[in-house]
């Protein structure tokens, strides 16, 4: 039994589950064996073989939360949410201080949309554990989905606190910076993000789009970008972003370009319609640039100001919007 449990914390699964079969033969009601065997099934993603185990540890042990812990954990892996939720609560019944189960009952709660219970769980979590990284994490989820980035904000920076390779909570916080226009900040984030995981999907667009918005350091925006597209070369946002980098750069044929090959692969991108616009615009095909700017109207009434808020689009925005507006019937 003890060895198994060596073999699983040093990710042998298959040795870890020989020396519980072996625990279960010598004694068929060892309900912890059939519990570890369960969290290794788990942890292999055998996710219906790890429930028939959780199920004969509690048969054998009927008030055993840690099981009811582990079957929760395993629903939620298979988005069965309600049963997870059961679960969590009975093994708050049987242990009512138990942080984990209070943990993954506001987990469960975001996953299904229950931001306010969700909050509720994970607060209660974090009485009894506070310095657990992922309830933070997860509470800032359920902040964020009620609209409060501010306190999102705090809560993902709690997560860092207690766990300062926490790419998720990273890469999360850089987007809420970038609604609050703190671009400075985001990139920061998303420097943390790639030297901790290069690969994270977003992270290189998100760093270029934010360096386009600063207007500064376009270069290694430029190459932020191209490393985006290296590792998803389909990325529509990505070209957009780019698009965004080439117009800043007064490279217009390519903003146009790359504007164009995002709209291919997603055509109700207003920034993209919008950017393409101007880049038109500023290079001489003053009507072909009035339908991109009105279509990109069409489809985000506020584009225009979202884009006169960026630093040294003021006045190319006030410019347009003059010219649109003089030639309007």
């Amino acid at each position: 039994m003890y060895r198994g449990i060596a073999y699983q914390e040093k990710g042998a699964p298959d040795s870890a589950i020989q020396d519980y079969d072996r625990a279960i033969r010598f004694v068929p009601d060892y309900a912890y064996a059939f519990l570890n065997r369960g969290a290794t099934y788990a942890d292999r993603g055998e996710y219906d073989r790890a429930i028939q185990d959780f199920d004969q540890a509690m048969r054998l042990k009927p008030a055993f939360a840690v099981a009811f812990l582990a079957r929760g954990l395993t629903y939620a892996k298979k988005s069965d949410y309600e049963r997870a939720i059961r679960d969590y609560k009975d093994a708050i019944r049987f242990e009512p201080d138990y942080a984990k189960a209070f943990a993954g009952l506001g987990e469960a709660y975001l996953a299904i949309g229950e931001h306010y219970r969700a909050i509720q769980e994970l607060d209660h979590a974090l009485r009894l554990e506070p310095d657990n990284a992922l309830a933070f994490y997860n509470r800032a989820g359920a902040y964020a989905g009620k609209g409060e980035y501010d306190r999102a904000i705090e809560d993902y920076t709690q997560a860092i606190r207690f766990n300062g390779d926490f790419v998720p909570a990273f890469f999360n916080r850089s987007v809420f910076y970038q609604k609050k226009s703190e671009y400075e900040r985001s990139i920061e984030d998303l420097d943390q993000v790639i030297r901790l995981e290069p690969d994270t999907k977003g992270a290189f667009n998100n760093r270029c789009w934010a360096r386009a918005v600063l207007n500064t350091a376009l270069e290694i925006a430029l190459s932020d970008c191209n490393a985006a597209l290296r590792l998803r070369p389909d990325a529509a946002e990505a070209l957009d972003s780019r698009g965004f980098v080439y117009l800043r750069l007064a490279q217009y044929e390519k903003a146009i370009a790359d504007c164009t090959a995002s709209l291919d692969r997603n055509p109700k991108s207003a920034s993209s319609l919008y950017v393409r616009g101007l880049a038109k615009w500023r290079n001489g095909d003053t009507r072909g640039g009035e339908v991109d700017i009105a279509a990109a109207i069409a489809l985000d009434t506020k584009i225009t100001d979202t884009f006169a808020r960026f630093p040294g689009m003021q006045q190319l925005t006030r410019n347009v919007r003059a010219a649109t507006n003089n030639t309007k019937p």
